[in-house]
């Protein structure tokens, strides 16, 4: 059982180290249009945050859904609080004593609109909730149908890019990830991913693809320049033919064959998850496998780093070869420092406020 916890804490940790390079690679203010980041983009959307639904399908247990629903809302909810005062203290910090003129957007509290939400932690509230009322379907009949219907509701037009009116509650992502979250159950119950790690020579295989797709997406980034618009799940293919730089698949491809399009995507990130799944080691590393179990609190602060360097102007840096590298390096210092400052600090939410509440339930 510890070498199973230790697993998957190692790849939660791999996964949330990724997710905080993506957003920093993603969402820098140097207005450089940089092919080899949107590479890189591309390859982390291509499974960070699917391969987190994909985990928690693979433990859910009916008798703690709706409690683990419950506390992705009030991580959420801190998350939100967290970037809120977070943003403003750090541009404040920027403008007050580095003396820099920046331009302060402050964070929306709604929590509503996809735009104004952490959709991350509130998806997989939802997903919870719904394999809760799905749990007497045939698990890999519902995988099935969920797979049939992210296909189907990209061609709903005018959900995502710039325009999200009316994607309540992420409603739209919910459809299109809810997918992971049942493969993993269903990985569970077919005993997947021991079944596989069994096989040392599929270790090798694994490293070697994940290694290809990655060299794939960088020498032709110009062919393949708007897959993370594809992989987010975030967009419409009315959206995705707007802002997609393919020469390859052309616009008007995607508007009549999206479906077939998002499937192909589909399998590309099911079996990234799986290779993924195949290389991690499964034995308890130091510092390593701890910081697995603190994956929550590193996305909730780590907003704050990119924050900081947007505020003080340091993103520029990206104009160069080496600059590039040192930015990308920096997002995994900060994701490392992140680690350390957590590494002994309980997670509130989880044992003091839900755990207290359980505790009066079952008095």
């Amino acid at each position: 059982m510890k070498q199973r916890i230790a697993y998957w804490d190692n790849l939660k940790y791999v996964m949330i180290v990724l997710v905080v390079v993506g957003h920093f690679v993603l969402e820098n203010n140097s207005g450089i249009d940089s092919a080899s980041f949107k590479s890189l983009a591309a390859f982390i959307y291509l499974f960070h945050i699917p391969t987190f639904f994909f985990i928690s399908g693979y433990f859910f247990k009916k008798k703690s859904a709706l409690w683990n629903a419950f506390t992705y809302v009030l991580y959420a909810i801190a998350t939100k609080l967290v970037m809120f005062f977070g943003k403003w203290a750090v541009y404040m910090i920027a403008f007050k004593i580095f003396n820099r003129q920046v331009k302060y957007e402050p964070v929306n509290l709604s929590f509503i609109k996809y735009g104004d939400m952490i959709w991350f932690l509130i998806v997989l509230a939802i997903a919870e909730v719904l394999m809760f009322v799905l749990d007497k379907v045939n698990t890999k009949v519902l995988l099935v149908i969920a797979i049939v219907i992210g296909c189907l509701v990209g061609y709903i037009s005018g959900i995502g890019g710039a325009n999200v009116i009316g994607d309540y509650f992420a409603w739209f992502r919910v459809l299109v990830m809810f997918p992971f979250f049942v493969f993993g159950k269903v990985a569970k119950e077919c005993d997947l991913a021991d079944k596989l790690r069994q096989k040392n020579s599929l270790r090798i295989v694994a490293g070697v693809v994940l290694v290809l797709a990655f060299a794939l997406l960088l020498i032709n980034p110009q062919n393949i320049t708007n897959l993370t618009a594809l992989f987010s799940g975030r967009n419409s293919y009315e959206v995705l033919s707007n802002v997609w730089g393919s020469t390859i698949i052309t616009s008007g491809v995607i508007l009549k064959f999206g479906a077939i399009i998002r499937l192909a995507a589909y399998i590309a990130t099911a079996i990234s998850i799986i290779c993924w799944a195949l290389i991690i080691p499964d034995k308890n590393i130091p510092f390593f496998t701890k910081c697995g179990s603190k994956t929550i609190l590193i996305f909730m602060f780590h907003y704050l780093g990119l924050y900081f360097v947007n505020a003080m102007g340091w993103s520029s840096i990206i104009a160069s070869r080496s600059g590039k590298l040192i930015y990308v390096l920096g997002a995994i210092v900060w994701a490392l420092f992140l680690s350390v400052v957590f590494y002994k600090v309980p997670d509130v939410i989880k044992t003091k406020i839900v755990g207290k509440i359980r505790e009066k339930k079952y008095e």
